[in-house]
């Protein structure tokens, strides 16, 4: 039996007029809150298997942080386009050709 796990394309674009700072869970990512310049561009790729979930935290301004899926099945792309913007994160809903504000949840640790 042969299974197809397609490849899945994350990227974030800063289109704040400031630096933004980010971290996410990506094999290869840097493991630590890292600057993003505006219009900047960050990306992962890696195989869809067995349902991953893929989380970013942002921090865009001073009121606008948290953390939001940046890969889920739910989410219905392969190359999920995400803009970071002062008041939040979109996503990009390519059957839609529209953006679409994304939820940001915050840590109640913090």
């Amino acid at each position: 039996m042969h299974f197809f796990f397609p490849n899945v394309t994350v990227a974030l674009r800063n289109d704040c007029e400031h630096d933004v700072f980010y971290s996410c869970e990506f094999k290869n990512s840097e493991g630590h809150l890292t600057a993003l310049q505006p219009n900047g561009i960050k990306s992962w790729t890696f195989k869809e298997i067995l349902f991953p979930l893929r989380w970013c935290y942002v921090s865009t301004g001073n009121d606008v942080y948290g953390v939001f899926w940046a890969y889920s099945v739910r989410l219905k792309c392969t190359y999920c386009y995400f803009s970071l913007r002062k008041d939040g994160v979109y996503l990009y809903k390519e059957d839609k050709r529209e953006w679409e504000k994304r939820p940001l949840y915050l840590d109640p640790l913090l």
